[in-house]
């Protein structure tokens, strides 16, 4: 097994560059794929030798590599990349002496641990991780193992973000996006209230409600997506944030909910939820195709703008009165 210095210059590499090819023909790894379909989302090379896995992925959430790459423009194969290598001790696998050189001393201990990463993260059973960023788009976990004085595991990889709402639903061409101003509106509301991490002279130049407008400052201040990186710590805004993304509720009372699914926001502001959930929930046999039709075709007014920004920080107030904090927020 080569030392972590070796290793970290194959992570982030096109599955297709030579250097992969021929570390994984030496290694006798098997074949490297060229790409990646959107069932598979990834594919596994394993060194039995060294206990060793090598991750080949396309959906990465980091900018030098969002969007994906289809080279076919097919939406379903796309380009991969070594994303992680992988080590678990399973089978009492010793890591090389050299393996930290340049980093940390030759077997080391605990205390050098504490001393090269940051923040360590105790677990309930005792044991410690780490995480270290080591260039810039590489990083590495360590699960350490107290009782062993070493790691049960080691990842080196990509270092991700979380995605909250995704390049796809700004994608103007998306035919199972039919609420795209809900998504553009919501940047809209995010901008107002400067819940994005953007330089002041950004927001001096304002923004207006109008969908073009809007999905032309995504792609320009925002990348075509928000992530995590990408707004302020405001109290429990990712969470809010992800609930609105996903058809979910929040729970006022044992007997109460409110659903704050952002198309649903979108159609109540327009008056048409009602009409949309009855074409939904009939058995005429073309019931999706009509009620996609209805959505797809439904514009707000200015006022009803308005109103669906206003319901957004209502619902905001709402989720912040009934939050259970979860361990990233």
């Amino acid at each position: 097994m080569s030392n972590l210095k070796t290793l970290v210059e194959f992570i982030g590499l096109e599955s297709t560059n030579p250097k992969i090819i021929d570390w994984c023909e030496k290694n006798e790894l098997g074949k490297v794929p060229k790409s990646v379909n959107a069932n598979q989302g990834e594919k596994y090379l394993k060194d039995k030798i060294n206990n060793l896995e090598y991750k080949f992925k396309f959906d990465i959430i980091n900018d030098k590599f969002s969007p994906p790459v289809s080279p076919k423009n097919d939406d379903y194969n796309f380009i991969c990349y070594l994303s992680a290598i992988i080590y678990n001790d399973k089978k009492g696998f010793t890591i090389p002496e050299n393996f930290w050189e340049g980093y940390i001393k030759n077997n080391p201990d605990y205390d050098d641990y504490l001393n090269f990463f940051e923040n360590p993260e105790i677990q309930r059973n005792g044991n410690v991780f780490f995480e270290k960023r080591l260039n810039e788009i590489a990083s590495i976990k360590v699960w350490f193992n107290k009782k062993k004085n070493k790691p049960d595991a080691i990842q080196l990889e990509i270092k991700e973000e979380c995605s909250i709402i995704e390049h796809h639903w700004f994608k103007v061409l998306n035919q199972y996006n039919t609420t795209k101003p809900a998504y553009t509106l919501l940047v809209k509301w995010l901008f107002d209230n400067k819940y994005l991490i953007l330089p002041s002279e950004v927001y001096d130049l304002q923004l207006s409600t109008t969908h073009n407008d809007i999905l032309k400052f995504t792609a320009e201040h925002l990348k075509n997506h928000i992530w995590d990186n990408q707004i302020t710590n405001e109290y429990c805004l990712r969470s809010f944030l992800y609930e609105i993304a996903s058809n979910n509720n929040i729970e006022v009372s044992e007997t109460e909910k409110v659903n704050v699914y952002l198309p649903f926001l979108y159609l109540k502001s327009a008056g048409i939820l009602d009409q949309y959930q009855n074409i939904r929930n009939s058995n005429d046999q073309d019931r999706f195709e009509k009620s996609d039709a209805l959505a797809e075709s439904t514009k707000l007014n200015d006022i009803q703008i308005q109103s669906f920004l206003n319901t957004l920080t209502q619902m905001f107030e709402l989720f912040k009165k009934h939050f259970t904090p979860y361990s990233f927020d």
